[in-house]
């Protein structure tokens, strides 16, 4: 029912932090419409496509302490769905039925993290401090399959 879009790296026609924000459409072809626009607007005023700030949620935001339904912070690596099995199950169905893969996003505990690989001097030092190398489940899948 809200957003919340910022620049995080916006172009020289844009200069400064640039930020939307209100109450998305209540029909659900509207809202559609308008979160494509939104997503468009942030990449054709974005220098580098990957850093931005898209939140959607149920809830007026910011949020203190909360994470939004569709948390996308930065250019971090990591968007989050905060979903409930239940709607996390009907999102997946719903990208089936449109050609999309189910583990298009996963559950947070699937990601396969272990020691940082390698043989080299960077490695051992990374290990040393406890660094690791975190995969999505199709990445650790691909890795494992193609040894």
């Amino acid at each position: 029912m809200h957003y919340q879009a910022k620049l995080l790296a916006p172009t020289k026609e844009h200069p400064g932090l640039i930020e939307k924000q209100g109450v998305l459409p209540s029909e659900p072809a509207e809202k559609a419409s308008f979160v494509t626009e939104l997503v468009q607007w942030i990449f054709a005023n974005s220098q580098i496509d990957g850093l931005f700030y898209l939140l959607l949620d149920n809830q007026p935001m910011p949020q203190a302490n909360r994470v939004a339904k569709f948390d996308h912070h930065d250019d971090s690596c990591c968007w989050f769905l905060n979903l409930t099995e239940s709607e996390f199950a009907i999102l997946q169905d719903a990208w089936g039925k449109n050609g999309l893969p189910l583990d298009l996003f996963y559950p947070e505990q699937e990601m396969v993290c272990v020691p940082y690989p390698g043989k080299g001097l960077k490695a051992k030092v990374l290990r040393l401090f406890g660094t690791q190398k975190c995969y999505t489940p199709m990445q650790w899948r691909t890795m494992v399959n193609n040894k």
